[in-house]
């Protein structure tokens, strides 16, 4: 009974290590200057100014994706207290893109991926769980649903 104690204790110990070193090799945790928004260190000014200058910038990207030619007619864009609404049209869905200040992180809400939260890591809005940025996530959604060639450059620095 004890040799299987100890064995199985082993296995979970050196399951544990692969799984550190997997993790450790994937670009989330290679961070090398860190300002994480979920950190209640993080000024509220700054996030404040950083989280408008981004929904500006998606908000721009959004409009020269409207100006398309093959566009949808019922493309809308929409923006109001902190929240981007953008309809791509009837057959493509809505996204729902919102500062979340408690949290220092800007929300999405995608009818392909689903919902995400971003946090502000190496001047960047990254998806801890994937390690995909805001604008990565937008380019290939947008491109696939729209059947367009779009590029979203998201930096949330001044405009």
């Amino acid at each position: 009974m004890c040799y299987m104690t100890f064995l199985l204790q082993y296995t979970l110990f050196f399951c544990f290590f692969q799984a550190a070193d997997y993790f450790k090799s994937h670009s989330i945790l290679k961070c090398t200057h860190r300002t994480n928004t979920t950190d209640s260190e993080m000024d509220l000014n700054f996030y404040e100014k950083l989280a408008e200058n981004t929904l500006n910038e998606i908000e721009e990207n959004f409009e020269r994706v409207g100006e398309h030619e093959s566009c949808p007619s019922d493309f809308d864009i929409s923006s109001a207290d902190g929240v981007l609404t953008v309809r791509l049209g009837k057959d493509c869905g809505t996204y729902v893109i919102n500062k979340q200040t408690p949290n220092r992180q800007i929300w999405l809400s995608s009818p392909f991926s689903g919902p995400k939260r971003y946090d502000y890591i190496d001047n960047r809005w990254i998806y801890l769980h994937d390690g995909v940025s805001l604008d990565e996530l937008l380019t290939v959604e947008i491109s696939k649903a729209l059947c367009l060639e779009v590029k979203f450059n998201i930096t949330g620095q001044d405009l």
